[in-house]
């Protein structure tokens, strides 16, 4: 992957959890930060997160094979008197998309909450009817 706009930089990771404590803490990220969609193209899969800590989105990339991209800034916000409020602070993202996120999605799914675990379910339908493979129909704790 490449890094985009003027500060953006790129670190390229991969390594799924190889233990409990590490599922667990993505599964928490994904359930508390993240975002399973279907991409904006209309073409794949995506999982998508941004935070304003390095170490914690490094960490992420890492466990979820993706790329730490940034740091972004926001605008300044204007207050009601017209005067420019506090800086916001620097965003760090990641993102995956189409298959490896959709396997990604395949291991999360059945740790997830209700919505999420919900809606990665209708993703994974999505994406294995328009791939060809066998719907995604089994697993741990009947997803």
């Amino acid at each position: 992957g490449r890094g985009r706009g003027k500060m953006g930089t790129v670190v390229k990771y991969y390594e799924l959890p190889t233990n409990i404590f590490d599922l667990g803490w993505l599964v928490g990220m994904e359930e508390g930060e993240g975002c399973p969609s279907w991409h904006a193209s209309g073409r794949c899969p995506e999982l998508h997160m941004k935070n304003t800590d390095l170490d914690t989105m490094e960490r992420y990339a890492r466990l979820i094979g993706g790329n730490v991209v940034g740091p972004y800034q926001y605008k300044p916000r204007l207050k009601n008197d017209g005067t420019v409020g506090s800086v916001p602070k620097l965003i760090w993202e990641v993102h995956i998309t189409g298959e490896p996120a959709a396997q990604r999605m395949r291991l999360l799914a059945p740790f997830m909450g209700q919505r999420r675990r919900e809606k990665m379910r209708e993703i994974l339908g999505k994406w294995d009817t328009k791939t060809g493979k066998k719907i995604y129909r089994g697993g741990h704790c009947g997803v």
